[in-house]
């Protein structure tokens, strides 16, 4: 059995029958046990942040209760409309917790002496894959999956359908600088 490490460690929060598992930079690729749990359904498989296309770089994170971790990060070296961006020029912390679904805060906090203009990206995959099939060694997908965008609300909408077995994600954006947008899998 290898000995795992800080950096391969999982953090996980969960609350009554909800859990996240997750990498220390709290991604989730869908390959593994990673994602958002309810109601034994794996409503989140993958998750990623980027920085105008460019993977953030994690400074430090940690389970901070039971029900919330925190994830830090700055910048590699990015490019705008104007020029350069340095490392580190951004400060960029993601809060996650376990109320009745999982809540988000993504806080950027610019330190470059100039005005700059970023395209701070979620991307979210879902497969709504039962508990015990995510175990497995492949997964069969059993059902269908649609996402709609819905602008005026602010609200990605991703359902699977099984017959009569019905589960939905709702993304919603409640506060962002700019009008949120969804594209190519995409916030």
């Amino acid at each position: 059995m290898g000995k795992e490490t800080a950096a391969t460690a999982a953090i996980t929060i969960n609350r009554n029958d909800r859990f996240v598992v997750c990498r220390p930079d709290g991604t989730m690729d869908g390959l593994g046990n990673e994602g958002f749990y309810a109601s034994d359904t794996r409503f989140v498989s993958g998750y990623r942040v980027s920085i105008n296309g460019r993977d953030p770089v994690l400074l430090e994170s940690a389970g901070t209760h039971f029900f919330a971790s925190r994830f830090e990060f700055t910048n590699p070296e990015l490019f705008d409309d104007t020029g350069a961006i340095p490392a580190s020029a951004l400060s960029l912390r993601l809060d996650r917790t376990i109320p009745d679904g999982v809540h988000e805060d993504l806080d950027l906090t610019s330190f470059a002496h100039r005005p700059i203009s970023l395209a701070l990206d979620v991307e979210i995959d879902s497969d709504f894959a039962d508990i015990f099939d995510v175990v497995g060694p492949r997964l069969v997908r059993r059902g269908t999956i649609q996402s709609r965008w819905f602008s005026s609300r602010r609200e990605l909408r991703t359902t699977y359908v099984n017959r009569e077995f019905r589960r939905t994600l709702i993304v919603a954006v409640e506060r962002s600088g700019d009008p949120p947008q969804w594209s190519n899998g995409r916030l």
